[in-house]
């Protein structure tokens, strides 16, 4: 989008350089030396400094809500970009394998409800096998030391996954993989689960 509008692009987590375009997430990118600056926001949260020179969003409603949360954001400064997913990737994958479950998200957003159901699951579906794509020790580590109820959570599931018998119960970590493997896992997978 930004190479249509004329811009020469240089993508970057950090500041490296001088940069014309720096892309980040995190609002010390306006603290830098790029020329222009757009923010990668795969989620809606307020502050978003007032000089930045836009926000990619995955939808229309992404754009909404960011817009509720920053409500003098400029629709001008606005790019649906989409998810980045290229249908030309799922073609070749493997045949869906039954009771194959995915968890792909941060632990913190409902990894608990599915651990906590996982037993009937497996009471129910004795073949189920749930694949957790995420490092999810290194999420937990920032959220296991409170007192709230999140905190506690957190804790009950870094305690669960530590187990060192867990593939006894059909869990299996793969932690952060590469994109192919991700996809070929997503292929066979009969149940994407986020249950929050």
């Amino acid at each position: 989008e930004l190479g249509k509008l004329g811009h020469s692009v240089s993508i970057t987590r950090e500041l490296q350089g001088n940069p014309e375009i720096a892309i980040g997430v995190n609002t010390a990118l306006a603290q830098g030396s790029a020329g222009r600056i757009y923010v990668d926001s795969h989620q809606a949260w307020s502050g978003l400094p007032n000089h930045i020179d836009g926000v990619f969003l995955r939808s229309y409603f992404h754009q909404t809500f960011q817009r509720t949360v920053n409500y003098d954001l400029d629709i001008d400064k606005c790019f649906i970009v989409g998810n980045g997913i290229d249908p030309a990737e799922w073609t070749d994958l493997e045949d869906k394998q039954k009771c194959y479950y995915i968890w792909a998200s941060s632990p913190e957003r409902g990894l608990i409800h599915l651990l906590s159901l996982w037993p009937r699951i497996k009471t129910l579906k004795p073949n189920a096998e749930l694949h957790i794509f995420y490092d999810v020790f290194r999420a937990l580590d920032g959220f296991r030391w409170g007192i709230n109820k999140m905190s506690l959570d957190c804790q009950m599931v870094y305690e669960t996954l530590k187990n060192p018998e867990i593939e006894k119960l059909g869990i299996y970590l793969h932690g952060m993989v590469d994109r192919e493997t991700y996809l070929q896992a997503m292929g066979k997978a009969e149940y994407l689960v986020y249950p929050c």
